[in-house]
């Protein structure tokens, strides 16, 4: 589903970047926006709080031209 939206963002609707944030605790989503061409650009320590527990969120990122890059077929050899 990540895919497919970053899909409709950057060729359908020509946005430059896109953003996600998770729980750094959320390991599948991590793996979802990784695999999604999604980069790690940072987190923030004890910035969501649930159930009075504390944990750190991770921002990721992506550019349509990091983006574009991936979608081009690796030359054959």
């Amino acid at each position: 589903m990540a895919r497919l939206f970053a899909e409709l963002a950057f060729t359908q609707l020509a946005c430059h970047r896109l953003f996600a944030k998770t729980s750094s605790r959320n390991r599948a989503s991590i793996r979802v926006l990784e695999k999604s061409g999604f980069r790690r650009e940072g987190t923030l320590r004890d910035a969501l709080q649930r159930d009075g527990v504390f944990y750190d969120e991770v921002y990721f990122g992506c550019l349509a031209t990091e983006w574009r890059e991936a979608q081009t077929p690796a030359p054959v050899r």
